[in-house]
């Protein structure tokens, strides 16, 4: 696997419309992409509010822009009842703060895979768009371009890697530190600049029991 198919991979995640989605932005052909994954329209109730966002889904697609993002790797872990520090990894964009691509909590997932062990400079062809989603699927602090009865609007991000370039890194052994109980923690994977390290640090929580 090239260093271009890695990243594209690790960027994708595991939504299972990825390839089909990179595709139909390539081609300008969203609109039909977006009412072949949208759920289904109801015969009565509801049927507006499914129309609606399905108009905004079919007309949102804007883009390519070139940007430039980072691949960072991060150790994570969640605690539940061993704390288990499993391989993941942040992202670094232009226009976003540091976020984690896998999505957690990281219990019993192992390693991700595929992974990588160096921070790699990747340049990106960046489409955005949107699809229709069914809303109770997303919190009410999850936001949401429209939310109408039970339809939602989701905006989303397609990236497709066009240049990878990997820094040397010296890596990091494995944390074997225990977590409080109700903890994420994450900790680089790779020797990084001590802003770096400290917004990865920076990301770690703890659930406050009281207050919940």
């Amino acid at each position: 696997m090239t260093p271009i198919e890695l990243a594209q991979q690790i960027l994708g995640g595991k939504w299972k419309h990825t390839l089909a989605a990179r595709a139909a932005c390539r081609a300008g052909a969203w609109a039909a992409f977006a009412r072949e994954i949208a759920p289904p329209r109801p015969m009565l109730a509801g049927r507006l509010d499914h129309g609606r966002c399905m108009t905004l889904a079919e007309g949102s697609l804007t883009g390519p822009v070139e940007t430039k993002l980072t691949l960072v790797p991060i150790w994570a872990c969640s605690d539940d009842t061993v704390s288990e520090w499993v391989a993941v990894h942040g992202v670094i964009s232009e226009d976003a703060p540091l976020y984690v691509r896998e999505i957690g909590p990281f219990i019993g997932t192992g390693d991700a895979s595929p992974r990588i062990d160096a921070c790699w400079d990747c340049t990106v062809r960046r489409w955005k768009a949107a699809t229709v989603v069914e809303s109770r699927a997303y919190a009410p602090d999850i936001a949401l371009r429209l939310r109408a009865g039970a339809f939602g609007v989701l905006d989303i991000q397609i990236d497709e890697v066009i240049a990878v370039i990997a820094r040397e890194s010296s890596a990091r052994p494995r944390p074997t530190r225990e977590l409080p109980m109700f903890s994420n923690g994450y900790e680089p994977r790779v020797e990084v600049s001590p802003a770096l390290d400290a917004e990865i640090r920076a990301m770690s929580f703890t659930a406050d029991l009281e207050e919940a």
